[in-house]
């Protein structure tokens, strides 16, 4: 039976279409019925039992999913019902009262084959699985599938529950006509949205095993084969491809392997947004993006760093006016209650900030200061490496009783 659906699905997927023609049966197929079309010309190219009533398991879903693509709810947000918790089979593993999108069960339905989602869509859009299935069988009705009968959603056996190589064939070309069907059946990928996330792996093997169905830029490049002749590489073919473990506690799936390639595109996308931020609020680049991506030599990094100064120092500014408030209303308060004797205060501040001040450069400035005798070498002490004017004048008078003659000027600040 699974050959046979294989067959079928197969040639909806590849050769979308509908199409009636005879053609001759070929016993070669070992499957009990089978029907492929081609699409451009609306040739049948195989045919064999086409017409024969056959259960048709899990491609039930691809009514279900058409059914509820076609309501117009996608977007909405509904509640799992009691019914679809704990369905036997496949499963998407739905909680009893979760709430997420009708489009999530949808993914949930044609990427893991859940049946839990084919009974919640069923139940949301029509009441009961029983009055979907009528609704499944009017639409039957209307796509003129003749060999086709729903009792299920999501086709668990029952006897009465079948369809036709040849209508399963029309179903899914139907199905594929509808874009966002068809772009949810493509997904290889899916991370649900609403009270209980799930991280959805599609399991049609056509899109991790048929060549060209995963894009090159899903592969590491240091994960590719070298080519014989030596130039260049070549991706990994079927069943080769790399993947590694995704910890998504106890929906554990597998993620295809972080790309270079696509690590990099984020990480840019990401530093975009940064740099926004950065110009809209008057910060410098590099404050939270990476400065790099602009600017690459230290005099453009310089430049770069400078577009803040004013910014900085405007709320310098304001932050020492709200100190001076916060000091006034202090004082006023002491002197009404008697605090704190009378008189008069005063306020300094010193803001080090080496987004305004260069200290490097400042260094150079007042070792010319010194050369020149307009400042000693132990204020440049004190102001350099915050010492007391006592330790600075002892220490300088250290070092000069050291060496007779001093090789530097600036041999009075410590070497690293």
């Amino acid at each position: 039976m699974k050959r046979l659906l294989a067959v079928a699905i197969c040639a909806v997927l590849l050769l979308p279409g509908i199409a009636r023609a005879e053609t001759k049966p070929n016993n070669d197929v070992s499957a009990e019925a089978a029907y492929l079309i081609e699409a451009n010309s609306g040739r049948v190219l195989y045919a064999k039992n086409e017409n024969a009533h056959l259960p048709m398991a899990s491609t039930t879903k691809i009514m279900t999913a058409l059914l509820a693509v076609e309501s117009g709810r996608m977007e909405e947000t509904v509640t799992v019902p009691d019914a679809a918790v704990g369905t036997e089979g496949s499963s998407m593993y739905l909680k009893r009262g979760e709430t997420l999108k009708l489009s999530d069960l949808v993914y949930g339905l044609l990427l893991t084959s859940g049946n839990d989602a084919a009974v919640a869509i069923a139940c949301v859009l029509d009441g009961s699985t029983a009055a979907f299935a009528d609704h499944m069988n009017a639409r039957a009705r209307e796509l003129h599938l003749s060999d086709t009968h729903f009792v299920t959603p999501n086709g668990l056996h029952d006897p009465n529950h079948y369809t036709s190589a040849h209508d399963l064939a029309l179903l899914g070309a139907a199905a594929l006509e509808n874009p966002v069907f068809a772009g949810i059946a493509a997904t290889q990928y899916c991370r649900t949205e609403g009270s209980n996330p799930h991280t959805l792996k599609n399991k049609n093997r056509l899109l991790w095993e048929y060549e060209g169905g995963e894009l090159a830029v899903d592969v590491d490049p240091t994960a590719l084969y070298e080519k014989s002749d030596g130039k260049g590489n070549k991706l990994p073919k079927l069943t080769e491809r790399l993947f590694r473990a995704v910890d998504t506690g106890a929906d554990s799936t597998y993620a295809v392997f972080a790309p270079t390639l696509r690590d990099a595109s984020l990480v840019n996308g990401l530093n975009q947004l940064l740099i926004r931020f950065e110009d809209l609020c008057g910060l410098s680049r590099g404050t939270f993006s990476d400065a790099n991506v602009d600017a690459r030599t230290a005099t453009e990094l310089k430049i770069v760093k400078q577009r803040s100064y004013a910014t900085v120092a405007d709320n310098q500014k304001a932050l020492e006016k709200c100190l001076r408030d916060v000091l006034r209303a202090m004082d006023v308060y002491a002197t009404l209650y008697g605090l704190a004797p009378e008189g008069e205060y005063a306020a300094s501040f010193e803001w080090d900030d080496s987004i305004l001040t260069d200290v490097d450069q400042q260094l150079q400035q007042r070792l010319l200061l010194v050369n020149s005798g307009i400042m000693s070498k132990a204020e440049l002490r004190q102001w350099y490496l915050g010492e007391t004017e006592a330790a600075a004048e002892a220490a300088v008078k250290k070092i000069q009783g050291e060496s007779a003659k001093v090789e530097d000027d600036d041999d009075f600040i410590p070497r690293e």
